[in-house]
C-alpha cells in the first residue's frame, strides 16, 4: 500500500472519530440539561439517573479522543 493511502485513511479515521466525539458530547450535554431540569423540579432521583447516563458517553468520548491523538501522532 502506498503512503498516500495510509495518510488518507488516517485522515478519514481522525475526521470520523471527531464526529463521533462531537455526537457523544452533544448527547452528554442533553443528559446534563435533563438532569438540570429534573433538579429544578426537585426530582433528585431523576436528576441523578440522568447524570449516571453520562458516564459511558464520557468514557467512550475519551477513548475516541485518545485514539484520535494516536492516529494523528502516527503521521510524525
Amino acid at each position: 500500500m502506498s503512503e498516500g493511502f495510509h495518510n488518507d485513511t488516517r485522515k478519514q479515521v481522525v475526521t470520523t472519530n471527531i464526529a463521533c466525539i462531537k455526537s457523544l458530547l452533544e448527547n452528554a450535554l442533553q443528559a446534563v440539561m435533563e438532569a438540570d431540569e429534573a433538579a429544578k423540579t426537585k426530582d433528585q432521583n431523576m436528576a441523578i439517573g440522568c447524570l449516571t447516563d453520562i458516564e459511558p458517553m464520557l468514557v467512550n468520548a475519551k477513548a475516541l479522543y485518545d485514539a484520535t491523538l494516536y492516529m494523528h501522532r502516527l503521521a510524525r
